[in-house]
């Protein structure tokens, strides 16, 4: 019996000290270390176009923060600003929308933007509307590879460029086109 309460006693000194080491550990300067952040703005220029006017509307412009589309939580949403429906034709190299202007975000790497599109797209074609259909297949190619580790404290602008004319693809069915939009990095 001796020898059960000296393994006993052993046991719950083991368990103490772990207990005592473990709490050393967390320190009030460990628990207070601010959180490293980095500024992030997102905007947007169209190209030139066939079309009188090019109705898109944006939801979310996405940041990817771990480059596996399987991880939860891969995706970082930046939301957009108030207006989500824009007229491209309006968006030139002289112009530059705003999709997402100073977010703070948590430093690290990013893999891919990614815009988010709605179903209220249309253009204006020889002065006739013309509902745009979007596919969430096609939505898929509306991300820009990046592969950049944003550093704590800094501030960085990203610059694309909405491909208009081709991103609008025309089917063989009078009055059906598709929004398939491409993007790439300024």
């Amino acid at each position: 019996m001796l020898s059960f309460l000296n393994m006993r006693q052993l046991k719950i000194l083991f368990f103490s000290f772990l207990i005592i080491t473990g709490l050393q550990g967390c320190s009030k300067e460990s628990l207070n270390e601010p959180v490293l952040n980095t500024t992030v703005s997102v905007k947007l220029n169209g190209t030139q176009s066939q079309y009188d006017e090019v109705w898109i509307e944006i939801t979310d412009v996405l940041l990817k923060v771990i480059d596996n589309e399987n991880a939860p939580n891969c995706w970082l949403s930046l939301k957009t600003s108030d207006n989500h429906i824009y007229n491209y034709i309006d968006i030139t190299k002289t112009f530059n929308l705003d999709l997402v202007n100073e977010v703070n975000i948590p430093s690290g790497m990013i893999y891919e933007i990614k815009l988010v599109f709605g179903d209220n797209n249309r253009l204006i074609y020889n002065g006739k509307p013309i509902n745009l259909n979007t596919n969430s297949v096609y939505q898929s190619s509306s991300g820009v590879r990046i592969d950049e580790n944003l550093e704590s404290n800094e501030q960085y602008i990203f610059n694309l460029e909405f491909e208009t004319n081709n991103s609008i693809l025309e089917t063989p069915n009078e009055n059906y086109y598709i929004l398939q939009p491409i993007l790439s990095l300024l």
